[in-house]
């Protein structure tokens, strides 16, 4: 969660509030203090708060450090949401399979404008963000998302060849559907080659 405009700053310090919790998993990064840092809170398991917890905050700050929080929320969070573990990971490929399997999405126009707060929203976020990079590589990524502050539609025309988000919607939704089929595929074919017992 970002607070009001700030301008990136490289050499900002960072403070990390920790507290062990087995039954808990959360946490939180504000960027730029009133002093000119960042501080960030983390609550979970030891394995958590050292692995994909810490990792997915500090992206967030690295981000800061270069957009401040001129970054939109989308990418910035699709980007962090890649160093989650492997149950949050899961949750928002169940979310991706939902909306292909009732024909339900998240509209791309409305996304890119949003908050991120609701898991669905996770889900949409990283998998635009996988999308793009794996279209054209992290450093065009970042340069887009540098570019479309102006306006997103210009920016996807540069730098992908995409003439709106309507089309980059069609063609997102397209590689969500394959993506979906391919890991449904083995699960069918498991099933489908599992011996029968006839009574």
């Amino acid at each position: 969660m970002l607070p009001a405009t700030r301008t990136a700053n490289p050499t900002a310090t960072t403070t990390i509030y920790l507290e062990i919790d087995d039954d808990r998993s959360s946490a939180r990064t504000l960027i730029g203090t009133p002093e000119g840092g960042h501080m960030m809170w983390l609550y979970g398991s030891e394995e958590e708060i050292t692995g994909s917890l810490l990792d997915h905050e500090l992206a967030h700050v690295v981000l800061a450090s270069r957009f401040g929080d001129a970054m939109p929320i989308w990418a910035n969070e699709g980007i962090a949401s890649r160093y989650d573990n492997e149950r949050r990971k899961t949750i928002r490929q169940q979310k991706l399979a939902g909306f292909v399997a009732i024909e339900s999405w998240p509209h791309l126009d409305r996304l890119l404008e949003s908050e991120i707060r609701q898991q669905w929203q996770y889900a949409a976020a990283e998998s635009l963000t996988d999308f793009l990079i794996e279209r054209g590589g992290r450093q065009k990524f970042v340069e887009f998302v540098a570019d479309s502050r102006g306006s997103v539609e210009r920016a996807l025309a540069a730098h992908y060849g995409i003439r709106s988000v309507s089309q980059l919607e069609h063609q997102w939704r397209a590689a969500v559907r394959k993506q979906v089929s391919r890991q449904q595929r083995p699960v069918a074919a498991t099933i489908a080659g599992e011996p029968r017992y006839v009574r």
